[in-house]
């Protein structure tokens, strides 16, 4: 089963993923759907210019560009999930997630199994102070998507804890104050080191005030120095995603 395992990660880098990743979700602390035992972590990057050009809050380039890599996520799972299906395994997608809050959802913030769970289960990052993945390639300029199957993938090393350290520029930079500058490890809760709601409001008034689709900030993402480092590094080379 893991013979198939290099051709379909060749084949979503090839369809625009940056990064691939597969997840051992036996014995973790919540309910995986379908109870699957495996999930395929997927993340791409957001285009570096637009990135560095939300350090002052959110622009409808910023929303279209969020668009643009949801919907290459979401391909990429739908790619993987029939690639899966065609090797006699079940999948389950969980597409990229839309940030316009309804439902269930408007009441708790959370997802049964979110995406952050799959990507630092297959080892692409760690939670950071601003409660998103924080990759060493991409910083946290980066979207997932994940893929759950019951195919015996080989599983990649899990992260377990915070590579942030004493860094605190997303705290100084969040205008809902959501980060409590507490590190994050696996045996936290989100609510335990980050304000969801105080985030959630002001990404409410980011959308109103700004004509916006969807509720997004990412004033933390660009000022992430990892993020920043994947910023010159594309402009060294002149390129965006």
């Amino acid at each position: 089963m893991a013979y198939m395992q290099p051709e379909l990660e060749s084949e979503l880098l090839c369809r625009g993923a940056s990064l691939v990743g597969v997840a051992d979700l036996r014995n973790i602390p919540v309910d995986v759907p379908g109870g699957m035992p495996f999930g395929i972590s997927i993340a791409a990057a957001l285009d570096p210019v637009i990135v560095q050009s939300i350090i002052n809050g959110p622009s409808k380039e910023y929303n279209n560009e969020y668009d643009r890599v949801n919907a290459l996520l979401n391909g990429c799972v739908d790619f993987a999930a029939g690639f899966l299906r065609e090797h006699g395994f079940s999948a389950l997608t969980i597409p990229s997630t839309v940030v316009t809050i309804e439902g269930e959802l408007k009441e708790t913030l959370r997802t049964p199994l979110p995406h952050k769970t799959v990507a630092t289960r297959a080892g692409l990052g760690w939670i950071g102070k601003n409660a998103l993945v924080i990759t060493s390639e991409y910083g946290s300029a980066v979207r997932f998507a994940s893929v759950l199957t019951d195919a015996r993938l080989l599983p990649d090393d899990p992260v377990t804890f915070s590579g942030c350290g004493p860094c605190s520029e997303c705290i100084v930079v969040c205008p809902a104050h959501a980060p409590s500058g507490k590190n994050w490890d696996d045996t936290l809760d989100r609510d335990d080191f980050f304000d969801v709601w105080a985030c959630y409001r002001q990404t409410d008034r980011f959308k109103n005030d700004n004509d916006l689709r969807s509720n997004i900030c990412g004033m933390c993402i660009a000022a992430c120095p990892l993020t920043l480092r994947y910023i010159r590094k594309a402009q060294g080379k002149g390129t965006a995603v």
